[in-house]
């Protein structure tokens, strides 16, 4: 059965959140940092692709791997239907100024967050990559599959670190290439 490992999943998952950077105000990065994290709360993943930069936004599945969509396209599963499936919850933000020039910031960003999946969605997702593996798929499977996964993805993360920001058409987006910061 193909599970993505919790660290891979949420990876990916925390680089969508790090990518969203908000369009509440063009003169306080960390403010629009804040406003964002507000605005998607409850939210499916894609909507983090209205607060990404447009030198970002094509990036923001990288997260799950070159092996990992492979393995979706494969199976048929459309990566917006995974992403749709998915909803994000985050709490306990703080935002604050590191740097900025005219038209790029760095701001730094605390903030809890869980993801949480549609059942019915995640369970025809996975109905569909078992069934292109050629696994016999019963109940009890995707019960077994579907527990497993709201265990590995339900856990709080937190998230702890700088993100970089751009000014695009008045909007303070962020603009972070990777987890790891930059």
């Amino acid at each position: 059965m193909v599970l993505r490992p919790r660290g891979m999943l949420l990876g990916a998952v925390l680089l969508l959140i790090v990518a969203c950077g908000g369009a509440a105000s063009t003169s306080d990065p960390a403010g629009s940092a804040q406003a964002a994290l507000a605005a998607v709360n409850g939210k499916p993943v894609t909507a983090m692709a209205d607060y990404t930069c447009a030198a970002q936004r094509a990036n923001l599945l990288n997260g799950f791997g070159a092996s990992g969509l492979a393995a979706l396209q494969q199976a048929g599963v459309s990566l917006s239907d995974l992403l749709a499936a998915l909803t994000l919850g985050v709490s306990n933000v703080t935002t604050k100024e590191v740097t900025r020039s005219d038209t790029t910031a760095t701001v730094h960003v605390t903030a809890d967050m869980t993801v949480s999946f549609d059942q019915p969605k995640m369970r025809a997702i996975l109905i569909q990559v078992l069934t292109a593996q050629g696994q016999v798929v019963d109940n009890a499977m995707l019960d077994q599959a579907m527990a497993l996964m709201n265990q590995q993805v339900s856990k709080p993360q937190h998230l702890d670190r700088d993100v970089q920001m751009t000014n695009e058409g008045g909007k303070w987006l962020i603009c972070s290439s990777a987890l790891s910061g930059g």
